[in-house]
């Protein structure tokens, strides 16, 4: 019974998938922060010690200064 069921769950969701769009290029990078968002305007520190980047919050258009 369990494999009855395993069965026309993975058959179910074959027949689903099917039914969608199809996915392009153009629909895949139309939002590109699902990559995540990249830091900006990396420099090393005056000692060469640790190196600063800034990065946008996500959704907003402030930036924050991060430190590694």
């Amino acid at each position: 019974m369990p494999l009855l069921l395993l069965a026309l769950t993975v058959t179910a969701s074959a027949v689903a998938a099917a039914g969608s769009l199809p996915v392009t290029m153009e629909k895949i990078m139309s939002n590109p922060e699902w990559l995540g968002i990249p830091p900006e305007n990396p420099y090393w520190a005056d000692d060469g010690r640790a190196v600063y980047f800034e990065r946008k919050r996500p959704g907003e258009e402030i930036n924050d200064l991060y430190r590694l």
